[in-house]
């Protein structure tokens, strides 16, 4: 099995608002060359997943629940192909939430994951740090030459290089004919 690994905001969505952040679910569209750049990567064999930071949590930008929203939205009306997310909810990386699609009844599911369910040697989940990239990996059994991470951020790049795997620019690979 082989394991693609996305960042959501900057890489996958925009904000529609044209805000800075996205400020509802339905606040956000698909990036120019999203979908075809998922049409390769699903005809290539991977297995797609969301890592991001959503630090707005913590911050008092939007809620949990408004998070988990915006996941669901995003899996469900924009990228179906994308069966599971992961995101960090606060700033100190010591949560992260789980979201994923039933294959039985096709309905989201989330759950809150803690730091100390990581193993020892893992940092957290928030993003230079690897941790959502272990979760979404331990669950499949990937290694790590069969996976790889796709960003626009440093801290997406620092995540990948963590976890050594192989890491793409969101433009590049977005742009790639």
């Amino acid at each position: 099995m082989k394991l693609a690994i996305l960042d959501k905001d900057g890489t996958l969505v925009k904000p529609i608002s044209g805000h800075t952040f996205v400020q509802s679910p339905t606040d956000q569209q698909l990036l120019p060359g999203v979908e075809k750049a998922i049409a390769r990567l699903v005809s290539d064999g991977y297995t797609l997943a969301i890592a991001s930071n959503q630090g707005g949590v913590q911050s008092w930008h939007k809620s949990l629940e408004d998070a988990i929203a915006e996941m669901n939205y995003c899996m469900n009306n924009l990228l179906p192909k994308i069966k599971e997310a992961y995101f960090c909810p606060d700033l100190q990386g010591d949560k992260c939430v789980k979201v994923w699609r039933s294959n039985l009844d096709k309905n989201l599911y989330f759950r809150i994951i803690g730091r100390t369910d990581l193993p020892i040697n893992y940092a957290g989940f928030r993003k230079p740090d690897d941790g959502m990239i272990w979760l979404a990996r331990y669950g499949k059994r990937v290694f790590s030459r069969d996976c790889l991470m796709i960003g626009d951020q440093e801290c997406d790049y620092l995540a990948a290089t963590t976890a050594k795997i192989k890491f793409i620019w969101a433009d590049d690979w977005r742009n790639q004919p």
